[in-house]
């Protein structure tokens, strides 16, 4: 992923490697009128390409993904 979004609202499993954490959004603007509540995770890469993409995974449906937390 070098660049541009990727909204996910159901369960991932887990994220690449490749990607970091950045920050914990309570909102994410979507389209030029849409806004997705959150709080989602935001991760950036891909780190080998890169890349400027970001990856938003919905909080509450990913608890697996809480120990990313202590990275910010």
């Amino acid at each position: 992923m070098t660049g541009g979004k990727i909204f996910v609202d159901g369960f991932l499993e887990s994220v690449l490697p490749t990607f970091t954490i950045e920050s914990i959004k309570k909102q994410v603007k979507i389209e030029e009128n849409a806004i997705a509540e959150g709080p989602f995770y935001r991760f950036l890469g891909d780190l080998t390409e890169k890349g400027k993409g970001k990856l938003y995974v919905l909080r509450e449906k990913n608890p697996q993904l809480s120990d990313y937390e202590r990275l910010l």
